[in-house]
């Protein structure tokens, strides 16, 4: 009898424990935890993005959360609605002059989060913001930076939707005769590497192509 009572007893504390491990974090909680290969499609897709949008982007404004930006941002670009796109664009837009890595990482993933969103909302100011082909990282507003264009190429690639397959198709075309040669083999490589991801996430999805790919 009584170790029919504490073998109930151990049972039911174990099944308290592994309740309590499987909760949800809190989303806060969430974007501050360090993620070795990048933030987890599946985890994010459980919270409901109406509840915690207003958190993120408030966070996404906040100096006090800015170690937690580049999780913020892949969040917001994955789970977020339209109204998002503008605290995307205006937090890769913010500032001026030279950013630390903390935050190059962050707009970097806020371009990604472009795509994300993209691929869900066909929102046509993200597809004209990401082919604008203009850097919020340059010394003046009419220098391209190569990393955040291939960033932007990138990120048409993950959309998956036929307007950015295009647009890709025409980046393709453009003159990059002030570019060295280097500059120019990676800028083809990765416009080749997009067009496929493209097709891939068309093909598959992109919750199954973000899974697939960690």
């Amino acid at each position: 009898m009584i170790r029919s009572i504490i073998r109930g007893g151990i049972c039911a504390i174990a099944a308290l424990s592994i309740g309590a491990s499987t909760q949800t974090l809190a989303i806060g909680d969430f974007v501050r935890q360090t993620f070795a290969h990048g933030v987890p499609f599946d985890e994010v897709a459980g919270y409901p993005a109406t509840d915690v949008q207003p958190q993120l982007i408030a966070m996404l404004a906040s100096t006090s959360d800015r170690t937690a930006w580049p999780n913020v941002a892949t969040v917001l670009g994955m789970i977020g609605d339209a109204r998002v796109a503008a605290s995307l664009i205006d937090f890769v837009q913010r500032g001026d002059g030279a950013v630390d890595v903390t935050e190059y990482n962050a707009k970097t993933n806020a371009l990604f989060g472009l795509g994300y969103l993209l691929n869900r909302t066909r929102d046509q100011q993200v597809l004209v913001y990401l082919t604008a082909g203009r850097s919020p990282f340059s010394e003046s507003g009419d220098r391209r930076n190569l990393q955040l264009t291939l960033t932007a190429i990138r990120a048409l690639g993950i959309s998956g939707t036929e307007e950015a397959a295009a647009a890709l198709g025409r980046v393709q075309t453009l003159d990059t005769a002030a570019l060295d040669a280097l500059s120019r083999r990676v800028m083809s490589a990765t416009i080749k590497d997009a067009l496929r991801a493209n097709q891939q996430v068309r093909a598959t999805g992109l919750p199954r192509y973000l899974s697939r790919s960690r």
